[in-house]
């Protein structure tokens, strides 16, 4: 199972030879990679450029599916984004989608997103 794409969507990475979470960031890294994904797959390039990121996210201890789209949310959709975003900022920017949006029922602490932050640099 790659974390986080399920049901069609995960069949059709599969037939197109993309069977983890490693494939798809070792494929879809590059602009080519994530193009040819898109034309063995038939899914968007702008989908797998989505599921790229987040698998690169995925690499940062206590990032999951869910905190990796919240991050996506608030513009947070690259390891080297992450690594340069202050803590304090980046809770106040959470803080302030999470009401609007409610996409988590806990918004990570300063601490874990500093730990976040010390992963990605």
């Amino acid at each position: 199972m790659i974390k986080g794409i399920g049901g069609a969507n995960e069949l059709l990475l599969k037939q197109a030879g993309i069977h983890s979470m490693k494939d798809l960031l070792e494929e879809g890294y590059s602009k080519i990679g994530r193009t040819e994904i898109a034309r063995r797959s038939g899914i968007s390039e702008r989908l797998i450029l989505k599921w790229v990121n987040h698998a690169d996210l995925f690499r940062v201890k206590g990032i999951g599916d869910q905190y990796a789209e919240f991050l996506y949310a608030v513009g947070v959709d690259t390891v080297p984004k992450l690594a340069g975003k202050i803590p304090e900022l980046l809770s106040s920017e959470m803080a302030l989608i999470n009401v609007t949006k409610r996409l988590v029922r806990r918004i990570p602490t300063i601490r874990q997103i500093e730990n976040w932050i010390h992963q990605a640099g």
